[in-house]
């Protein structure tokens, strides 16, 4: 076991290796809604966010059928592939905010949703879910807000050069994924490169 400040991960390291990465919570005392977990870029090392609420709206973008939870699987297979520097749980808004505003059903239609506005600069703009509240007032260059507490910013450690450099990632994975579609029988190595593998 590996114990960091951020989670725990358990990984075998053979050939069908597993990988399991548990994010601890400590629970605000009687209140079993809220709690808070590791976060680096929080002042304190830990922001506060409900899990549960978290849950929920995960679930309701999901249905029907699951695109959101696939969409979210490649998108952090990309953040991973590419060193992206947003949390998962970002990657998690960041889905939810482009099924709810360009109704998109399908894992590829959010991944390139996504990626999409990614390359446009939305983190520069600000990420909510319009149907639950308003964006917040807030003087972060690069906001994604959790939904699950408006008030917390999960992008504010990172600036506007932070911003550019994961929008330019992002156009870089389009292009690609892109050429994956025109040239078809070169897909598989076309598509390793977008998400950062090396052959």
């Amino acid at each position: 076991m590996n114990p960091r400040r951020r989670s725990i991960e358990i990984r075998y390291t053979n050939d069908e290796a597993v990988k399991i990465d548990v994010v601890p919570i400590l629970l605000t005392k009687g209140n079993k809604e809220h709690g808070w977990i590791p976060d680096p870029g929080a002042p304190k090392g830990y922001r506060r966010t409900s899990i549960e609420r978290q849950r929920q709206l995960i679930n309701r973008y999901d249905l029907p059928h699951r695109p959101l939870r696939d969409a979210v699987r490649l998108l952090k297979r990309w953040k991973l592939g590419q060193k992206i520097p947003l949390i998962s749980y970002a990657l998690e808004v960041l889905g939810m905010h482009t099924r709810a505003t360009r109704r998109l059903s399908t894992p590829a239609g959010i991944l390139w949703g996504v990626l999409d506005r990614v390359g446009d600069g939305l983190l520069l703009d600000g990420v909510h879910l319009p149907d639950l509240f308003p964006e917040p007032g807030c003087a972060d260059p690069v906001r994604v807000f959790d939904p699950a507490d408006r008030n917390s910013n999960l992008t504010a450690s990172l600036d506007e050069e932070d911003a550019e450099d994961i929008a330019n990632h992002a156009r870089f994975t389009l292009g690609k994924l892109r050429r994956a579609v025109t040239y078809p029988r070169s897909a598989e190595e076309i598509i390793a490169e977008a998400f950062g593998e090396e052959e």
